[in-house]
Formats: C-alpha cells, sequence, structure tokens
C-alpha cells in the first residue's frame, strides 16, 4: 500500500522529470516564449514513448494530505513594537539645493 509519502514523491518525481524535459526541448528550440502549454506536452509524450514515466501521472494528494499547519512562532509584542517604531524615524538626509537654509 503507498504512503502519503509515496504518492507526493512519485507526483513529484513525475513532475520534475517533465519539466526538466521540457527545459531542454525549450533550450533546443531557442528559448521561445509563448509556447509554454506546447513544449511541455511535448515533453510528457517524449518520456511515456521512451517509458521513463507512466502514461497516466500519479493520482493526486487527497485535500487533508496536502494542508500543512505551520506553527505560529511566538511574537515577543515589545520587540516587535520596537522595530516597527525604527521604521518610522527619518534617516537623516543630505544638504540639496532644495532645503532651506542653505
Amino acid at each position: 500500500m503507498k504512503t502519503t509519502t509515496d504518492v507526493s514523491q512519485s507526483a513529484r518525481s513525475y513532475h520534475d522529470a517533465i519539466s526538466a524535459r521540457a527545459r531542454e526541448i525549450w533550450r533546443a528550440r531557442g528559448e521561445p516564449s509563448g509556447e509554454d502549454v506546447e513544449i511541455w506536452l511535448q515533453a510528457e509524450r517524449d518520456l511515456v514513448a521512451s517509458g521513463a514515466i507512466p502514461a497516466s501521472p500519479p493520482p493526486p494528494l487527497p485535500r487533508s494530505a496536502r494542508r500543512t499547519k505551520v506553527a505560529a512562532d511566538e511574537i515577543d509584542e515589545r520587540e516587535l513594537a520596537d522595530r516597527l517604531d525604527a521604521f518610522g524615524d527619518r534617516g537623516a538626509r543630505s544638504p540639496t539645493s532644495l532645503d532651506p537654509g542653505i
């Protein structure tokens, strides 16, 4: 039985293989613009024909497996306020002909 990690790895390697081949085709054609989809599909056909990838992509991950939970770092409110205050301070300006008093 394939685990979520196995499925995501095979999906990633499938995508990476096509991406690498598409880049080769794109460079061989002189790096044209506007042919992205055509080049991607050609890369996919080439790899399927050579047996490098299966004819159908691996199934997508279930929604629940795609979600990642990011733990929020603890925020020091005082440090945050100090740092934000520093952004509001104007730096020293060099004198120019537009400054009064020159």
